[in-house]
């Protein structure tokens, strides 16, 4: 029986009115005829937003082709069951409710059915995430053009899944029902029942499904991490899928034991299984299942899967093996680790990365890191010196673990298995006219130690790449070579023998940005004689907005007659450009243009309140392997404010090297020390901030709201729905307080973030809310009261002496920063508000007192800053010109 329609599209959806336009349109306007050849069925789940009006007017349009079906609290497989009976599309998609795709895709889809109907009863689009801000992911795939009929026998590393990227005969899938204690699961284990009949299905790569980057909370993307993925999923998923794929010999087809290590994949990287399992006997079940699992994988497919990490797949070997062992070649300088005859890995294979190559002040200093599954605490890394005689020199390296980050050691299910082996190694080389260094990797266990060499590589911004393999500075050359650093006297012979090399290789490697390379390379080379002895200073802020430290430090060091040239670097196009420039001249220099490129590879020192790396070098959004190495300057961080929360997941010396890092309190500098970003004391001083030299009091009737961002906040339809915008818009349109404030003369001035900016218009405010972009210093001056969440702008306020509220609501969504030094009950500046009651009445409280700060708080203003002497720019000043 012929269908009424080709396609039938599926969409379950609760609350989609941000993006579902956008998902119908794109369905609508392929270039398939839609009202002949697309049937669209929606299932709205108790929607209260705006949805339902939507879908009401596509339907008014559309009769013919939009089912619109309702069903409050319905399940998403539950939602798809119900949709199922009203299929009269020959084909189905799952489209997910926040997604498009891309315009051609049912043409190309209906076109490959019947070229190859027989062959497949599945056709897969690839899946491309973007999100409002990063549709450009698209366009790089453009030019691919395959379309293929995939055999899964001969290749069944080619998985299919996730279910809403398949168009499936509707004949196959009409009459089923999902498991609804699947989830998405469900869909996926019928598509791989349908799979095992033809074994083959069809790649369209002409086609993209554009899966949009979504809030963690969607109830229709299910968590791989919720509870009912790990025991029940096994049960209902795994264990039924090998039981009717295995043959008679017990055999499971290699796709399906792929698409069962893809999917264990997640479940594996926890850490600790009670953070998802509430007992212990929930514990014990899961491995029991689990256990259930392991005899089906065949270790050599298993081994020679591309596509699946190797740290999952020896981890699930050895579960299978229940044995480990090591054998250990001193002879050969080889060590292996072992599960019975499959090696999980050679200790001697290990690739050293290199984070760091430094040298400053008569010292090489080199940093980096070793990732394997052998325990950290049984190797090290040695750096050996051999100087122009032969005399040789070992300089064991320090261990360090970042413990806030992707770089940490990790437990698979509770078992240590990625081990982080992160070094940091200090070479003094003043004495040495010539010599060279060699790092070698010291395994030492139970007696047996073995000694070996091995190989090289460097990370995105170590100061050298396997493109640039050499560094210019203090009048000396330093490269790398086969394995070895070399340190010699500066020689310009030496030195465009190595950028030939460097240019030779960047040429024939054909690398991206490679006309931009070329040209800054050729300029660097002719420049070079003439600018190596300069000494210059690169200033910044941010590359749109200045009034920061780095400012008011280039400032006061301008006025210094020091033989120093100063620029300050700042894009063209803002305000403080044209403010600055006509007091500094051809000082201020545009940011990323080309006298911003050429200074850089000629600066001594970078100094800037920011941290951002495409701040500090303009070639950070090209291809920076090819330009690294041209700069060796030494960056120092002179801070935008005082750090209170632990910030090392985001600042940490394996990818920000620093000369100086500035604090304005012992506390805080303590944090920093002893703390997960592993910079030393000689690194982080305390020097206080350079723009509290020009703080002034000058208090009008304003009381500032300057509340901080939260960085899981990527896109219009996540702040929509948050809580922090609820209680941020909630709290701006207080009627009690603004009556207040109008009564007593005081205007609300509310500060953005600069990530809230875009998001500005969405408030809409009441006329006598003040939104501000002044200065910030003006803006402490103006303001006699401060109300923050969590931003560090409190302090400078605080420094002043006023009073600051801090509003601290639970449901104000995490804040992204682990908690630090600071403990806001004992050490803030001012009273902490949980509701928005609770803060308007505290700041009717302050307004009714002239809002002077209380003498609590002034006490530990003081307590807590080393310096209040405005003298901070001179002790920068003064600290960076003698290092």
């Amino acid at each position: 029986m012929s269908k009424k329609f080709k396609f039938s599209i599926i969409i379950s959806l609760f609350e989609s009115q941000s993006y579902i336009k956008e998902s119908l349109d794109s369905i609508i306007n392929q270039s398939l005829n839609f009202e002949d050849n697309v049937q669209i069925i929606i299932v709205d789940n108790g929607s209260i937003d705006n949805s339902s009006q939507i879908l009401s007017q596509y339907k008014l349009k559309y009769p013919e082709n939009i089912i619109l079906l309702s069903k409050e609290n319905r399940g998403f497989e539950d939602s798809c069951n119900y949709a199922l009976k009203y299929i009269e599309g020959e084909y189905v998609n799952f489209l997910l409710a926040n997604d498009k795709l891309s315009k051609d895709t049912l043409k190309e889809v209906n076109n490959f059915f019947k070229k190859n109907y027989n062959e497949i009863d599945v056709v897969n689009i690839p899946v491309v995430i973007f999100s409002d801000q990063m549709s450009r992911y698209y366009l790089e795939y453009k030019d691919l053009n395959k379309k293929l009929v995939v055999n899964l026998d001969k290749k069944p590393t080619q998985s299919i899944l996730p279910y809403y990227s398949n168009f499936i005969k509707s004949d196959l899938i009409k009459n089923v029902e999902f498991d609804t204690n699947l989830v998405s699961g469900a869909i996926n284990l019928i598509i791989t029942e349908i799979l095992l009949k033809k074994r083959a299905y069809g790649a369209l790569y002409t086609s993209r499904y554009l899966f949009r980057k979504r809030n963690t909370d969607d109830r229709f993307v299910e968590d791989p991490l919720s509870k009912r993925n790990f025991t029940e999923k096994i049960k209902l998923f795994y264990l039924k899928l090998i039981d009717i794929s295995k043959d008679s010999n017990g055999k499971v087809p290699n796709f399906i034991q792929h698409i069962i290590i893809k999917e264990l994949t997640e479940i594996v990287l926890v850490e600790d299984l009670s953070k998802y399992l509430d007992t212990q006997e929930e514990i014990n079940e899961f491995w029991d299942y689990f256990h259930k699992i392991l005899p089906i994988f065949d270790e050599e497919f298993v081994y020679s899967d591309k596509k699946v990490r190797d740290s999952v797949k020896s981890f699930l070997i050895y579960l299978k093996n229940k044995e480990f062992h090591i054998e250990t070649y001193p002879d050969k300088k080889e060590v292996y680790l072992k599960t019975n005859d499959y090696i999980i890995c050679k200790l001697h294979r290990h690739i050293i990365r290199f984070d760091i190559v430094n040298f400053h002040n008569g010292v090489l200093n080199f940093s980096g890191s070793v990732l394997s599954r052998c325990d950290h605490s049984t190797f090290y890394i040695e750096a050996v010196k051999t100087d122009d005689k032969g005399k040789q020199s070992v300089y064991k390296s320090k261990f360090f673990e970042y413990v806030t980050t992707g770089r940490k050691s990790r437990k698979f299910l509770g078992i240590w298995w990625n081990y982080y082996h992160h070094f940091d190694v200090s070479v003094p080389v003043n004495n040495d006219n010539k010599c060279k260094i060699n790092f070698r990797l010291v395994y030492n266990e139970n007696g047996q130690e073995v000694v070996m060499y091995n190989r090289i590589d460097f990370r995105q911004f170590p100061g050298m790449s396997r493109f640039n393999n050499y560094f210019v500075k203090e009048s000396k050359i330093i490269y790398f070579k086969l394995k070895t650093f070399y340190y010699e006297p500066f020689s310009y012979k030496r030195m465009l023998h190595l950028e030939g090399f460097s240019l030779g290789k960047i040429i024939l490697k054909k690398e991206k940005d490679l006309k931009s390379a070329l040209f800054y390379k050729f300029a660097r080379l002719i420049l070079f004689p003439f600018m190596q002895n300069k000494n210059i200073w690169l200033f910044i802020d941010r590359d749109e907005v200045a009034d920061d430290n780095a400012e008011q430090l280039f400032k006061y060091s301008y006025e210094i007659d020091d033989n120093i040239s100063k620029y300050f670097l700042i894009k063209e196009d803002s305000p403080d450009y044209k403010r600055l420039k006509a007091d500094y001249g051809s000082s201020i220099v545009p940011f990323s243009s080309v006298k911003h490129k050429i200074l850089y590879f000629f600066a001594d020192r970078i100094i800037s309140s920011q941290i951002t790396r495409s701040l500090i070098n303009p070639f950070a959004y090209k291809n920076t392997y090819v330009f690294e190495g041209l700069s060796s300057h030494e960056f120092c961080f002179i801070q935008h404010g005082v750090i209170l929360h632990d910030l090392s997941s985001w600042i940490r010396k394996y990818n920000r090297q620093m000369l100086l890092f500035v604090t304005s309190s012992p506390l805080e500098r303590d944090s920093i020390v002893n703390g997960y970003y592993n910079y030393g004391e000689n690194v982080v001083q305390t020097l206080g901030l350079a723009r509290y030299d020009n703080l002034v009091d000058d208090s009008k009737c304003e009381i500032l709201f300057m509340p901080t961002w939260r960085r899981k906040l990527d896109t219009e339809d996540q702040f929509i729905n948050s809580n922090y915008f609820k209680y941020l818009k909630s709290f701006l349109n207080n009627d009690k307080l603004i009556e207040f404030l109008d009564k007593k003369g005081y205007t609300l001035v509310f500060r953005p973030h600069p990530n809230l900016w875009k998001f500005i218009d969405l408030f809409d405010l009441k006329d006598n809310i003040k939104i501000s972009n002044v200065p910030y210093r003006e803006m402490f001056r103006d303001a006699s009261l401060m109300v923050t969440d969590y931003s560090s702008v409190f302090f400078d306020f605080a420094y002043l002496k006023k009073p600051v509220l801090y509003y601290q609501n639970e449901s104000f969504d995490d804040f992204h920063y682990g908690k630090g030094y600071f403990d806001y009950e004992t050490m803030a500046f001012g009273e902490i508000a949980h509701s928005e009651d609770e803060l308007v009445q505290m700041i009717m409280e302050y307004v009714e007192n002239d809002c002077k700060m209380k003498e609590e708080y002034k006490s530990r203003v003081d307590k807590f800053f080393k310096y209040n002497d405005r003298n901070n720019r001179k002790r920068l000043y003064d600290w960076i010109k003698k290092h």
